[in-house]
């Protein structure tokens, strides 16, 4: 139940995926081995009823495949040699012909993007998961057919990644205005951005907790995943990705 096998077929191999990966040059495949769920199991089995645990590793794996593979291991970059090929392209955040630009010579996503590129990039990585997620036929590939099997996985996806978000403040610095973990910042953004969806989806309930301080209760409505969430979320990606592919240029007139 701790181990995580997935296996991609790729043009190359993401370098910066878990230290666990092996891969052999020139093999294309690459492989996540030894996932330990342990610190998750430990933080988030109190969230799930009994009849939801059970489910909770086989979400893990889900998120990490798709995160790593499909979310760090895609999206298209447009450099200065391929300026030609962009002025036929539609913008597809404006509708717009040949608005679209290209990295300029020499940069890169991490000298455009400069600090927030790690943060940003985990932010689309992600959002590529619980997106993904929703979709019986990748659901299919990782073994989980039924019905009731990929609601729980989907469910638990989610739930985990509003809670994360409250949770992500511990590593916000405010006298600096700083975030001291990526993944973090990624997933406060997320909760942000389901927030601002709106129609009931995601709530926050300021509460007592037991020990009589101050406490946050996170509320997931489970039948607006699939219509709100889903809906929410792709529009989000599809303003990193664009923003990513051109080198941030769209920042001030989108």
């Amino acid at each position: 139940g701790a181990l995580t096998a997935c296996y991609v077929s790729c043009r190359c191999v993401v370098s910066y995926m878990f230290s666990e990966i092996c891969y052999a040059p020139f093999c294309h495949h690459a492989r996540l081995r030894r996932v330990s769920v342990f610190w998750w199991r430990v933080c988030v089995c109190m969230l799930l009823s009994h009849s939801l645990s059970h489910s909770l590793s086989h979400s893990l794996s889900v998120k990490v495949g798709l995160h790593e593979l499909l979310g760090h291991g895609s999206g298209k970059l447009f450099y200065a040699k391929d300026a030609d090929l962009v002025k036929t392209l539609t913008n597809p955040l404006t509708g717009q012909v040949g608005d679209l630009s290209t990295y300029p010579e020499n940069a890169t996503w991490d000298t455009s993007f400069g600090k927030i590129a790690s943060n940003y990039e985990e932010c689309r990585a992600e959002c590529t998961g619980i997106y993904l997620c929703l979709q019986p036929t990748i659901l299919e590939v990782f073994g989980y057919s039924t019905p009731e099997a990929q609601s729980d996985i989907v469910y638990i996806n989610w739930l985990l990644m509003v809670r994360a978000g409250v949770v992500g403040l511990e590593f916000y610095t405010p006298s600096t205005d700083a975030w001291r973990q990526a993944h973090m910042n990624a997933r406060f953004v997320i909760l942000r951005v389901l927030l601002e969806a709106g129609e009931g989806l995601v709530t926050l309930e300021r509460t007592v907790g037991e020990d009589g301080l101050d406490d946050v209760m996170v509320h997931l409505d489970r039948t607006k995943i699939a219509t709100v969430g889903k809906a929410a979320i792709e529009a989000f990606m599809l303003r990193l990705q664009v923003y990513k592919s051109v080198g941030g240029k769209l920042f001030l007139i989108v």
